[in-house]
């Protein structure tokens, strides 16, 4: 009988292939209510003066878990599209597989937020897009090629900014890596830097007093996938010679304070100094070390 029902549960539930790239949202399941390994996804739909409420709910037998914010939309053929949960192979090529929730608290389609559990050995949260400020749709690959798949969001803290609309916003993708050590998906733009950082936006004329951000926002579709690469110096002096409006510093100021209220660029700028600094420290070790055996040599 366990047979048969671990044959379901492999027929039912998608698995992530190696390399594969795409959205998480191909693995969710269209079910109002299901069981894996103990743990039940139930979706409950509520009305409230004609608009329509879709909320997840996870439990462990009868103790309730944890109640996701509601999803809201006008639609009600729409709940599902909005508000679900699926399960992956995030972690390990076989095995158990990863939970993952996902729900929208506006129509508006960059408001989705996903969570993402794992169940070995316990129950434990490995990413969340509220605490990254990450939006859009969650999409997943293998860059490495190690069956440990990395997530991918998009980063949504310039978007509007200043003068720009959202069309000409520079909004990009932020790599999450998966960290063994600390249980937990952390941003990686820095060591993705073959997917990230390499790419130079043609610069969009001036027009007058650059309307809608035009120049502004092709200038920063550049500048902050280099800076979010760990390749900042590079970014500013881009920033320096391409940028033509008069309030190149007064603006310079404005994006350095923008990024430090976004999380992800603050975890990969101490991450880079980090490597900076265990760099240096062993390029010192190693100067000692080349000194210590030419003293050595020499009183021979």
């Amino acid at each position: 009988m366990k047979k048969i029902l671990l044959y379901i549960l492999l027929i039912v539930l998608p698995a992530v292939s190696p390399s594969y790239g795409g959205s998480l949202d191909g693995y969710m399941l269209g079910e109002s209510k299901f069981t894996y390994e103990g743990y039940t996804f139930e979706r409950t739909i509520t009305a409230e003066k004609d608009i329509y409420y879709s909320r997840i709910t996870l439990k462990k037998g009868d103790t309730v878990i944890r109640e996701f914010p509601r999803a809201e939309t006008g639609n009600k053929d729409n709940i599902i599209n909005i508000a679900s949960f699926g399960f992956a192979n995030l972690l390990k090529k076989d095995g158990k597989k990863e939970m993952i929730i996902k729900t929208c608290l506006t129509p508006d389609v960059k408001k989705y937020y996903y969570w993402v559990y794992t169940i070995e050995p316990e129950l434990r949260l490995i990413f969340e897009t509220e605490k990254w400020k990450t939006g859009f749709v969650l999409g997943v690959d293998d860059i490495n090629n190690d069956n440990v798949k990395e997530l991918i969001q998009t980063n949504l803290i310039f978007d509007r900014f200043d003068r720009c609309s959202h069309t000409t916003s520079a909004i990009f993708d932020i790599y999450f890596k998966y960290d063994a050590e600390k249980g937990e998906y952390f941003p990686a733009n820095h060591i993705y830097k073959q997917m990230v950082g390499n790419d130079y936006w043609a610069k969009e004329p001036l027009t007058k007093k650059d309307r809608g951000g035009v120049h502004l926002g092709s200038i920063l579709k550049t500048l902050l996938p280099l800076i979010y690469s760990g390749q900042e110096k590079e970014a500013w002096k881009y920033f320096e010679n391409d940028y033509v409006m008069p309030d190149k510093w007064g603006m310079q100021e404005k994006i350095r304070l923008r990024m430090q209220t976004d999380p992800v660029y603050v975890h990969i700028k101490q991450q880079v100094q980090q490597i900076q600094q265990e760099k240096q420290e062993k390029q010192v070790q190693q100067e000692q070390q080349e000194q210590q055996e030419q003293k050595e040599q020499k009183g021979k």
